[in-house]
């Protein structure tokens, strides 16, 4: 077995903040980088104890002609209604983070340094074995410029925002905070010198 440990970090922000570009980053640079979105979407295939709670939950409708959850189909159903979108919290929430555990815990035990990008990290009370968690944070009004390049405008974009908790109440909870409301060079710049912080402050006695 490896002898080195591997940095663990999670990181979490909100919508339209840099989660994303900041992973990229990050697996650019020899980081194992997992995303917990993926991890989700893996949970809901076919034959899985999530896809039939989801069916059970919210009915064939949510289904493709293959027997696929429609990720549209129960977006758009869930952000309309806060009490599905958490009881959806409640099927899904518990199978990622048992595997983001899991993850977690391979990636130390290899020696290599790993993030793992958890959006709704605090919300779903994730508590894998971190070294650390980063919030990658912008203003409100950043994100609805970065969500309306997306197409997504006025109350969807309002409604997106306010579906995951205030960002900077992520940045209260988080060890390290990166303000994103620049470019992606100043994202970068920001990002390992924080990863260098980070070493450092860890490996103090």
């Amino acid at each position: 077995m490896n002898s080195k440990q591997g940095l663990v970090l999670g990181m979490t922000g909100g919508i339209a903040c840099g989660k994303s570009e900041a992973g990229r980053m990050l697996k650019e640079g020899g980081w194992a980088v997992c995303e917990a979105d993926r991890l989700a979407h893996e949970s809901m295939k076919p034959g899985t104890a999530v896809h039939a709670n989801i069916l059970e939950e919210f009915g064939p409708a949510c289904a493709d002609e293959q027997g696929r959850i429609d990720r549209r189909v129960l977006g758009k159903r869930v952000f309309d209604d806060p009490v599905a979108r958490q009881r959806l919290n409640e099927i899904v929430h518990p199978a990622v983070i048992a595997e983001l555990g899991r993850w977690a815990d391979e990636q130390r035990r290899s020696g290599r340094d790993a993030a793992a990008i958890v959006p709704l990290l605090f919300e779903a009370g994730v508590r894998a074995p971190w070294d650390a968690v980063l919030c990658i944070a912008a203003s409100v009004e950043t994100m609805k410029e970065r969500l309306a390049l997306r197409g997504v405008c006025g109350s969807d974009a309002e409604k997106r925002i306010g579906a995951q908790w205030p960002v900077e109440e992520k940045a209260e909870r988080s060890d390290y905070v990166i303000r994103n409301d620049g470019d992606l060079a100043g994202l970068e710049k920001q990002l390992w010198a924080t990863i260098e912080r980070i070493k450092q402050e860890k490996s103090e006695p």
